[in-house]
């Protein structure tokens, strides 16, 4: 079944991605941390009621960060950091260790050095561990959806809410428009020539059918080609089994026991085995080369030197913040900047369980 489409999806893409008023106006930090787990959200609300009795305090001067935190009872923490020192050591670190990492045919081999200390990863086949990986995931699922004229109806609930839209894979171009709860996501790709699902020995026509993505049409040595954007069916799916029952201006026919699993796990395999990175750490440099057909990304990143900012950057931070009855008080000087912070505990509980998103992040509070 060659499934080797994948590789062009990084060729012509075009995405966009508007977020939706209504969620952010709506849904605060907390609802998130809820739906995710209720031990989460028992954490959160548990870590709120305990601070709003401590003490502590936070001061920063010159890269030095000290602080401690107590509650009547017990003592929370403390720490004595000096941000600077640590950040110069790593240079040395970085200075001194090598390493390497390339990933080709989906294999993925490394190593690296530091001083008297070696290690190595060798042979480590990341395209079937991460294809297997999808398979297992596609196994659990059992759902139905229908596909009306080569679209693919998308209709159903997540943690977060409902997401719908359509996948329409008939006009050459894989083209998706999906409304979820946090936005509208619309990209398109076009589809390579490669883009092919063979089925053999079906049962329900003689010789094989083709399905081509590119061109657009199912084709078949007894009815010839069956444009796609004319088919209509109902996609099942259990423990990884799809099955179709298509409906077409010919007639209507059952694709029964299509193991959709073991296409996702073609096509993850065809994207990690069509990428090829190469990637080394020499002197503090990393450099980084990523391939894929035709299309490079190649970077080079200085890392004393971005450590070297860092320092700088803390180093130009002083002040420091009181906790008590309650109330987080206190000011931070940032270069020529300061920042005044007056928060009262019940004030972060507010922020966290009350406030919407679209607040804190300043986002439009009207769709």
């Amino acid at each position: 079944m060659p499934i080797n489409f994948i590789n062009d999806i990084v060729t012509e893409l075009d995405s966009t991605f508007t977020p939706e008023p209504t969620f952010f106006n709506t849904t605060s930090i907390l609802d998130i941390v809820a739906n995710v787990s209720s031990d989460a959200e028992a954490f959160v609300l548990e870590g709120l009621d305990e601070i709003s009795d401590a003490v502590g305090d936070l001061t920063i001067a010159s890269g030095n960060i000290n602080g401690s935190l107590a509650t009547a009872t017990q003592d929370l923490f403390s720490f004595n950091l000096d941000t600077s020192n640590i950040l110069a050591s790593l240079r040395p670190i970085l200075m001194s260790t090598s390493a390497t990492l390339s990933l080709a045919e989906g294999i993925v081999d490394a190593s690296f050095q530091f001083e008297d200390t070696v290690g190595e990863l060798e042979d480590f086949d990341l395209a079937t561990f991460s294809a297997d990986g999808v398979e297992r995931l596609i196994s659990w699922v059992d759902t139905t959806l229908p596909i009306e004229n080569g679209a693919i109806l998308i209709d159903f609930d997540t943690f977060l809410g409902p997401i719908n839209g359509s996948i329409d894979f008939a006009g050459g171009d894989l083209d998706v428009v999906l409304n979820t709860v946090v936005g509208d996501l619309d990209f398109s790709f076009d589809f390579g020539p490669d883009a092919q699902i063979i089925l053999d020995d079906l049962g329900v026509l003689p010789g094989e059918i083709v399905i081509n993505f590119d061109s657009g049409n199912i084709e078949t040595a007894a009815l010839g080609e069956i444009p796609l954007s004319s088919l209509s069916a109902e996609l099942s799916l259990q423990d990884g089994i799809a099955e179709l029952f298509v409906d077409t201006p010919i007639g209507s026919f059952l694709l029964p026991g299509f193991d959709l699993g073991a296409v996702a796990n073609d096509l993850v395999f065809d994207a990690l085995t069509g990428l090829t990175v190469d990637a080394s750490l020499a002197e503090g440099q990393l450099d980084l080369l990523a391939t894929r057909e035709a299309e490079q990304f190649q970077t080079s990143i200085d890392l004393p030197d971005l450590a070297e900012q860092l320092i700088a950057l803390v180093d130009q931070v002083d002040g420091g913040l009181t906790l008590g009855a309650g109330v987080l008080d206190g000011e931070l000087a940032i270069g020529q900047d300061t920042i005044t912070i007056n928060e009262t505990v019940a004030g972060l509980e507010e922020l966290l369980t009350a406030t919407p998103i679209s607040d804190i992040l300043g986002l439009p509070t009207t769709a």
